[in-house]
């Protein structure tokens, strides 16, 4: 049960009511063109089961697809309107989805500045800026630290 799960606070249950999923099936008579689809009622284990192959372990994303995306997935499959699905359900992996897209189109272009530019002048605007660039030529010129000279300076000196 969701609600007495160990290391999880329940907070509250969302009842949508009973919903009839009905599907069409194909006539399984051959060269009978003329019928009509059948239908039927499909219960909610089935949609679940479907659900399986698609949210598999290794496909786990802590923002994108975890058990509120499933939950929300499986609302949506059971006939439950987007609009029933109350804000909040989703809120936070949203906003946290959002802010790591956020922060990845800003940590993009500044890696790419950084891997393409000429390591010995950005060490002299650095520098200049009161820092010193401390790098290991053996790992190929990538910086390791830059640190602040006037602070290094005072600690060294005491």
């Amino acid at each position: 049960m969701p609600q007495h799960s160990p290391g999880y606070q329940f907070r509250t249950t969302i009842d949508f009511g009973d919903r009839a999923l009905i599907r069409n099936v194909q006539s399984s008579r051959r060269g009978d063109d003329s019928q009509k689809p059948a239908q039927r009622y499909v219960d909610g284990r089935e949609v679940v089961r479907e659900m399986a192959a698609e949210y598999m372990g290794l496909d786990y994303d802590l923002l994108r697809k975890n058990c509120v995306t499933f939950a929300h997935d499986a609302c949506l499959r059971l006939g439950v309107h987007e609009s029933e699905v109350p804000e909040w359900f989703r809120n936070l992996c949203l906003a946290g989805a959002a802010a790591q897209d956020a922060a990845n189109s800003t940590i993009a272009p500044l890696t790419q500045v950084f891997s393409s530019c000429d390591m010995e002048g950005l060490a002299g605007i650095v520098k200049d800026a009161g820092f010193e660039v401390i790098n290991d030529d053996s790992a190929g010129g990538h910086i390791d630290q830059i640190v602040d000279t006037e602070t290094a300076y005072c600690k060294t000196k005491a």
